[in-house]
């Protein structure tokens, strides 16, 4: 059972409202610009609670059995594969980001189940997919081989994602980073806790990809 305020301005709880998928204002913008006008979504996974302060909890008991799962990256050959073997009858839905130019391609690649949503990273219901989100998994990073400038826009990409998924308050966030950023002269298997040895601009990358990361349990 969703209550909401029909309160079409903005208040103090606009941004909380927003975050259930239902933005009053958006709505009317919409409505006047003559473009198609509703909720985002209704996103079943936060609590709300007026009282002195503001906030949205996320219910943690669907974290268990997630829902709702977004993923970012998911066209590389280790993301491709874990969308493949996902028990998609788990899901309401798979939400798979990517940048603008990629569309067409994840579409093509996505298209064997309708479970799965391929969605812009500069869509306008990005923020509201990400608030609906139970988990997230990034997989987004430029390839070892791929030239600065592509190494460069991959670490921008996440650093702005980030800061989307912050806001949004997702309660479970996996980044899956590289072994890359551990000392290369040494042969066997690398744990968390080895200290670090970056050579080169992919264990760079990777290294301060999972600063934006870890940085999500701050807030």
């Amino acid at each position: 059972l969703c209550f909401f305020e029909m309160n079409m301005r903005f208040t103090g709880i606009t941004g909380n409202r927003s975050q259930f998928g239902f933005n009053e204002v958006h709505y009317l913008v919409q409505d006047i610009l003559d473009e198609p006008a509703g909720m985002l979504a209704i996103t079943t996974n936060k609590v709300g609670v007026r009282q002195v302060a503001c906030s949205t909890v996320a219910r943690l008991e669907n974290v268990v059995s997630p829902k709702s799962l977004t993923i970012l990256g998911g066209g590389g050959f280790v993301g491709s594969t874990f969308i493949e073997s996902l028990d998609l009858d788990k899901y309401q839905f798979v939400n798979i980001i990517c940048r603008p130019s990629s569309i067409e391609r994840y579409k093509s690649t996505f298209s064997f189940s309708e479970k799965l949503r391929v969605i812009s990273s500069n869509s306008a219901s990005l923020e509201a997919i990400y608030a609906s989100s139970d988990v997230l998994v990034n997989f987004a990073s430029a390839l070892a081989y791929q030239p600065e400038e592509e190494v460069y826009d991959a670490i921008v990409y996440q650093y702005e994602q980030v800061q989307k998924i912050i806001k949004a308050q997702v309660p479970l966030v996996i980044n899956v980073s590289s072994q890359s950023v551990y000392d290369q002269s040494v042969s066997g298997a690398k744990k968390e806790g080895d200290l670090m040895v970056m050579t080169g601009k992919y264990a760079f990358q990777k290294n301060i990809a999972e600063k934006f990361w870890s940085s999500i349990h701050e807030n």
